[in-house]
């Protein structure tokens, strides 16, 4: 596996790429980071990615099985991504992710939902008030901590955050159907209780939307203070 980092300089692929989120969104960024890769039509999605802003240039952390092709215009800088990782370890931790529940519908067929707006739904199914902000990201960060265990870590829970929830509508190429989905970051300190599922989920990501940047957990170990 390789972590890079992607960062489009001032130009005409800077230029391009902005009118392509303005017009794709999150879907404009992953076809922007697929066309980095070497050309294989039988190739299938292997990397995670997040986007961020660093200096004003837009920057974007990749995990992925082929390393990414630096092309003009636009900075690469890969690395072995290979962390050794013991049970115990502490790590500081940055994700997005799209957090949904799978629940049945009158027919029973399993449909899956995004959690806030699930809450949202069964408090005025119930006759309740809507939950406020803050109860809505309670809803997620309970999300990420019922699945912490199989992906191999537990949450220190008084330095979690849930933030920034957002909502998106996508249209995809060829389809006429758009796309729906949501992200909440998280934030704070875990400890590794099994490495291997740990090592899992940092390659193969947390959760789903990983085509529209969701799911990579960006870490770095935790140093207590003296």
């Amino acid at each position: 596996m390789h972590f890079s980092r992607v960062r489009i300089l001032p130009g005409a692929n800077l230029i391009r790429f902005l009118g392509e989120i303005k017009k794709r969104g999150v879907y404009g960024s992953h076809q922007f980071l697929w066309n980095l890769f070497p050309n294989d039509p039988d190739a299938k999605r292997d990397f995670l990615f997040r986007e961020v802003k660093e200096e004003d240039f837009p920057t974007f952390y990749l995990v992925s099985g082929r390393l990414p092709e630096e092309k003009e215009g636009i900075e690469v800088r890969s690395k072995p991504y290979q962390p050794r990782l013991a049970k115990g370890q502490r790590f500081r931790f940055d994700l997005r992710a799209n957090p949904t529940m799978a629940q049945k519908d009158a027919h029973g067929k399993s449909l899956r939902h995004d959690v806030i707006m699930a809450a949202k739904k069964a408090a005025k199914a119930n006759g309740k008030a809507p939950p406020l902000l803050e109860e809505e990201l309670d809803t997620a960060k309970n999300w990420l901590l019922t699945r912490a265990s199989k992906l191999g870590f537990e949450l220190e829970t008084h330095a979690f955050l849930a933030e920034s929830y957002l909502q998106y509508l996508l249209h995809k190429d060829g389809s006429s159907k758009p796309i729906r989905f949501s992200s909440v970051d998280f934030r704070g300190v875990l400890q590794i209780i099994d490495p291997e599922a740990f090592a899992q989920a940092l390659n193969n990501g947390v959760g789903r939307c990983k085509a529209f940047g969701c799911g990579l957990m960006l870490v770095k170990k935790f140093e207590d203070a003296d």
